[in-house]
């Protein structure tokens, strides 16, 4: 896998079209495979006008360069299939592709009617499939790729591959390994010591009952469909005889080789994370009703705003926009993502003055630089100044950017 941060561009990922060419080279280098012979790439596919433009041109100058005339490499995008599912859209495309490989089988794009004028498709020997068909040239290697963009400048891509055919033969009842000798752990527990102990002997008394139930059954039963309390009790051993007689050693005596008797920490202690979400979140009146009562929010609301407005006037009025409207301005993406920023690092600094902070921060879209943001990953003098902060460029509706002095340029 390939994987790139682009520390040094404040722009979206999808604006560096070098960064993604080199973490194109970088997975293919990695995982010692020739671009050119990759067949597929299930692409990111922002659905954007200058996005989707920039993701092709970087296809075509690593994994469709050097290709034979009437073999391009092919592409598509599981967002026509199923929609974006922000967070989950990733891994939903390695799934997709994981699972054309296995079948060699590629599922169509929807909807593809109309290129981009932008992507030269020819030029870069790229073509979307529109109909499920056949895995591309079958007597060779499976080879794909999978792109994802995050939304805080990260790009990854995986290489995906079919699995070599097996050469082993399969085993025969002569040759398998009997059932009774595989090793295995009988997991028991109560909320009391005294319950735990009651649990190992009812486990005794049904293996005593019913000699024909496999202790790998039993053991899979034990682990997956039981609650586990915090006193445990557990059993190891390499066979049903063993472990039985392990368990009656150890309910007659209160010890027996292979089994381990305690309770779970004690001094551990729940953690808290708290979810910033991203652009769709929006809506009229966000944030009014806190404001009017909460100083500590209103303050933090009022420092974010006006860092914004110091590096862009048409920020200057986004407080009366996020508390009136009209919703139709609002859900611009040049308002909405500066919106939802100062929002939501306001919501932070608010439950911050109630001393609750979390142990964990995470966001999807903008909400990823508000994360970024209150766990000092951007310092805020650096961004725009304190307690301030900004998302990617165009999430503010100038091109100026702010020097994090509070000056525009």
């Amino acid at each position: 896998m390939g994987r790139l941060r682009l520390a040094q561009s404040r722009r979206r990922e999808f604006r560096n079209a070098r960064a993604q060419q080199a973490v194109l080279a970088a997975a293919y280098r990695n995982a010692d495979i020739d671009p050119v012979d990759v067949q597929y790439i299930e692409l990111h596919g922002t659905g954007t006008a200058v996005g989707d433009p920039i993701e092709a041109s970087a296809l075509g100058a690593v994994p469709g360069t050097g290709r034979a005339a009437g073999a391009p490499l092919l592409v598509g995008s599981a967002k026509t299939n199923v929609g974006h599912l922000e967070g989950a859209a990733g891994i939903v495309g390695l799934v997709k592709t994981a699972l054309a490989v296995k079948h060699r089988k590629l599922p169509p794009s929807l909807n593809f009617e109309q290129p981009n004028p932008r992507i030269r498709f020819d030029d870069w020997n790229l073509r979307v499939v529109t109909a499920a068909q056949p895995w591309p040239e079958p007597d060779r290697p499976l080879l794909a790729g999978v792109s994802s963009f995050g939304m805080g400048g990260t790009n990854c891509h995986v290489v995906v591959s079919g699995a070599a055919e097996s050469t082993a033969p399969e085993s025969t009842p002569d040759t398998a390994i009997p059932e009774r000798t595989v090793p295995a752990l009988w997991t028991i527990s109560g909320k009391t010591q005294a319950a735990a102990r009651a649990q190992a002997a009812a486990l005794l008394a049904y293996a005593d009952t019913h000699p024909d139930v496999r202790h790998t059954d039993i053991a899979v039963s034990l682990a997956r469909s039981r609650t586990h309390f915090d006193h445990r009790l557990t059993v190891v051993g390499r066979d049903r005889d063993e472990l039985v007689g392990r368990l009656r050693a150890f309910a007659d005596s209160g010890y027996a080789p292979g089994v381990a008797e305690g309770t779970t920490a004690e001094s551990a202690t729940a953690t808290s994370a708290f979810l910033f979400a991203g652009q769709g979140s929006q809506r009229v009146g966000m944030g009014q009703e806190l404001y009017t009562r909460h100083p500590a929010f209103a303050a933090a609301l009022d420092d974010v705003l006006a860092a914004l407005a110091s590096c862009d006037t048409e920020l200057s009025a986004l407080r009366d926009l996020m508390f009136t409207g009209p919703a139709e301005k609002l859900n611009r993406t040049r308002f909405a993502q500066p919106a939802l920023f100062a929002l939501e690092v306001s919501l932070f600094r608010l439950v911050e003055s109630w001393g609750i902070t979390p142990d964990f921060v995470a966001g999807h879209s903008i909400g990823e630089i508000a994360a970024a943001h209150v766990s000092g990953v951007f310092l805020a003098r650096r961004r725009v100044r304190a307690r301030g902060g900004t998302g990617p460029s165009d999430a503010v509706p100038s091109r100026r950017r702010c020097d994090g002095r509070g000056r525009s340029r």
